[in-house]
């Protein structure tokens, strides 16, 4: 029955797809909860240097996702052996998280370093989407793609074609929840490649606001405490300012202003 169900046809949307980017912009507020499959084949190698954050670039993620506002969030990161929490720390003033290992049962405080690794919640469809989206350019292309049904929903598509030749990304396809503009999908392909470098989608999906006890859970009171303002691989090279970056790398300026806001030891171009 749920492959019947799958199969049925998905009837056209009609959205624009420069509605679909539109309404995927403001879907910030839109609450939610659901499971999440993140696959990505980025090919990072498995260093020692490097934290477990990497390993999400590289592989399948399933997580489970609950959303209310940008300040009150929650991620859990499905493991074989349990579950892996991130939050937003309602204690925090400048977006930090609290982290919670099933596996180790302990919390642990993390402060926002400015520049990170990626995370799960960085990864799960909405934002993703908004992440990638504000980076758009009047020039870039945007199109429309055939609707298709996602977590039981019919996401309206679009597809997004950067300009500039000198992208690493060929195209961005991005898919919606019509009524709220909440995305459900989005797959971003390497230039020239024919499957997607990271793929992020609901497989299952409810519209409602989270509770409170979801949001911020009790730990139970052996848990272990603990406070980390330690900095992650990426953000040890940004806080270092010893060597002067140019302020071009071929033909593409330095990035300034608010765009390179908090980059030091990173320089973008």
């Amino acid at each position: 029955m749920p492959a019947l169900l799958a199969a049925r046809p998905v009837a056209a949307s009609t959205m624009s797809a420069s509605d679909v980017v539109a309404a995927a912009i403001k879907s910030a507020e839109v609450p939610h909860q659901g499971l999440v499959e993140i696959n990505a084949s980025l090919g990072i190698p498995d260093l020692p240097i490097v934290s477990d954050e990497t390993k999400i670039l590289s592989g399948t993620t399933r997580v489970r996702t609950w959303w209310l506002t940008q300040t009150s969030w929650r991620t859990d990161t499905i493991t074989a052996t349990g579950q892996e929490m991130t939050a937003a720390d309602p204690g925090s003033t400048d977006g930090g998280v609290r982290q919670w290992s099933f596996e180790n049962n302990s919390e642990t405080k993390l402060s926002n370093p400015g520049v990170r690794l990626p995370r799960a919640d960085d990864l799960v469809p909405p934002q993703a989407a908004r992440r990638l989206i504000s980076w758009l350019d009047s020039s870039d292309r945007i199109m429309p793609l055939a609707a298709r049904r996602i977590a039981g929903y019919n996401g309206a598509g679009a597809e997004i074609v950067p300009s500039d030749p000198r992208s690493s990304v060929g195209r961005v396809d991005l898919w919606v929840e019509p009524r709220t503009g909440l995305p459900l999908e989005i797959d971003v392909y390497a230039r020239g490649a024919e499957r997607p470098s990271i793929s992020t989608r609901f497989l299952d999906l409810d519209l409602v606001q989270p509770s409170s006890s979801v949001l911020n859970p009790v730990l139970v009171t052996t848990a272990e405490q603990d406070s980390n303002a330690e900095p992650d691989l990426l953000a040890r090279l940004n806080s270092s300012d010893g060597v002067p970056l140019p302020s071009s790398l071929g033909t593409l300026a330095r990035l300034t202003g608010p765009a390179a806001a908090g980059l030091n030891g990173i320089a973008t171009y």
